[in-house]
């Protein structure tokens, strides 16, 4: 198995740029009947003013999927906006998966796609002791089998010592 990426940094006086790109393959093991890794993803972000924009792109082809299986490739694609100060902070963020035919990975192999939009709140209490929560609702759309979608809601307390 091979990784391989690369991450630019550039500070534009009082703008931050980041971009990444990596690259991930394997070969499936002989008699596996499994396909070879060949997954590839790209990234960026832009921040200013307390504002951190963002998105993502990844390709799983049909990375692992059973060999031999047409069109079972795997992608996705993000986007996310946050604004944060010294003590609080809000976000909102919106993943979209396609799951182009059932004979895919792991134990969901349906086909579909999911999305999920994503809210969330963060606040510092005081030095080492903070609170968020986030509020996601998903769709998850089947091939075959049955959709659900629906919400879900996570608080979090953190403490560092």
């Amino acid at each position: 198995a091979y990784e391989l990426g690369l991450q630019y940094r550039r500070q534009f006086s009082d703008v931050s740029v980041r971009l990444g790109a990596g690259y991930v393959g394997s070969d499936a093991k002989s008699g596996s009947g499994r396909e070879d890794v060949r997954s590839w993803g790209l990234g960026g972000q832009l921040t200013y003013a307390g504002f951190t924009f963002g998105g993502g792109y990844v390709s799983n082809g049909d990375s692992n999927n059973t060999a031999g299986v047409a069109d079972d490739g795997e992608s996705a694609w993000n986007t996310g906006l946050r604004y944060k100060t010294d003590t609080w902070g809000v976000a909102v963020s919106y993943i979209d998966e396609d799951y182009n035919t059932a004979g895919g990975r792991g134990t969901n192999t349906d086909g579909g796609d999911f999305s999920a939009l994503v809210l969330g709140a963060t606040y510092k209490v005081a030095n080492g002791l903070s609170t968020s929560a986030d509020l996601s609702f998903y769709d998850r759309n089947r091939v075959t089998g049955t959709d659900t979608n629906g919400y879900v809601f996570v608080v979090e307390t953190k403490a560092s010592f």
